[in-house]
């Protein structure tokens, strides 16, 4: 008895090692598996069913790995390249435009804001804006100066920087396929080699499969549509900044509690000094229709698609994730914390 223990806990030790090396084998294309199974877990009803018309599992898969290539990541990597030559363009921009303000302009312009124009003097105004000049053209100075040389040495390894992200999407594709065609089998040889139950396995299942769709149509949905509302409203007043000013809308939607307000209330004080109060107002009114709207409106609509997970929780997980992980973390944390709260009412059901 005694001898089988020891081989046991050997054993035991041995497969731990062996994930733990297949997982650092596997590390360069963790985020490209990851994503994948995020895709698996969005597009599979989609695969059921056309699996069930054409009648191969095999075109079935390959079919909606093509549209994801095809919807997906090619206009994503125009997008991000376009995005990249306007953010640049725009940060030059708005140096040149701090330093050309036309201060009677401004303090007039000022002096129209409602409840706080009135207590607006020359004198405060003068003394704010000298407070804040050197700091705004400081932070300027220095992101134009981190954006050079961010994108000098993003030049010198352009090569291996391009082969590689082909190869991640190229792992990403690859996962997607397989994972796709064969995810019954993988969910049940899951199942079966896990230290818990199938019902507890199926929860925490249930959970992850409701976080994913919850965070995709809530958060990624509304701050798409508030997005694409922005587009319109930029392209109209200032066009060739259009994308990236809608793309800082798209990440500031996720940013509490102002949201995208951290976007288009500075935008709205702009259009006003180049076109007059008339921009201003319209910004300000279609901002607040359809943009605030959107969050107000759309997502409420959109949760419904996903589990009900307490706003706050999902909030917070989707902001920390975004932060620590970048744009995958904004499905990962939410999936740690709901993932966690799911286990732990497992564990209060079992044990208490």
């Amino acid at each position: 008895m005694k001898k089988d223990k020891i081989f046991n806990l050997s054993f035991v030790i041995f497969l731990l090692l062996l994930i733990v090396l297949a997982v650092y084998i596997l590390l360069p294309f963790l985020t490209s598996i990851i994503w994948a199974i995020i895709s698996v877990i969005l597009f599979y009803p989609f695969h059921k069913k056309l699996s069930s018309i054409i009648k191969s599992e095999n075109l079935s898969a390959f079919i909606i790995v093509l549209f994801i290539l095809l919807l997906v990541i090619l206009p994503v990597s125009i997008f991000g390249v376009i995005l990249v030559e306007q953010g640049i363009v725009l940060v030059q921009n708005i140096s040149s435009f701090l330093m050309s303000l036309d201060q009677n302009k401004v303090y007039l312009m000022s002096k129209k804001i409602p409840i706080v124009g009135k207590h607006i003097t020359y004198y405060k105004f003068l003394r704010f804006l000298h407070l804040n000049a050197s700091s705004i053209n400081q932070a300027v100075n220095s992101t134009l100066s981190y954006l050079a040389s961010f994108f000098a040495d993003q030049l010198k390894n352009m090569a291996l920087f391009v082969g590689i992200s082909i190869l991640k999407i190229l792992m990403f594709l690859m996962s997607t396929f397989f994972l796709i065609r064969d995810w019954d089998k993988f969910i049940d040889f899951s199942r079966d080699i896990l230290p818990i139950n199938a019902k507890d396995f199926d929860a925490i299942l249930s959970t992850v499969y409701s976080t994913v769709i919850a965070v995709v149509y809530g958060f990624v949905g509304t701050a798409l549509i508030q997005a694409i509302f922005g587009f319109f409203m930029y392209y109209y007043i200032t066009p060739n900044y259009a994308l990236v000013l809608a793309f800082a809308t798209f990440i500031s939607s996720f940013i509490p509690p102002l949201g995208t307000a951290t976007i288009w209330l500075p935008y709205m004080f702009y259009a006003w000094y180049s076109g007059g109060f008339t921009y201003f107002i319209g910004t300000f009114i279609y901002s607040m229709v359809f943009i605030i709207g959107a969050d107000n409106f759309v997502r409420p609509l959109l949760m419904k698609k996903g589990a009900h997970i307490p706003y706050i929780l999902l909030s917070l997980s989707v902001l920390g994730g975004l932060f620590s992980l970048g744009f995958l973390g904004m499905f990962l944390g939410p999936i740690v914390f709901t993932t966690l709260l799911t286990s732990l009412s497992l564990y209060r059901e079992k044990f208490s």
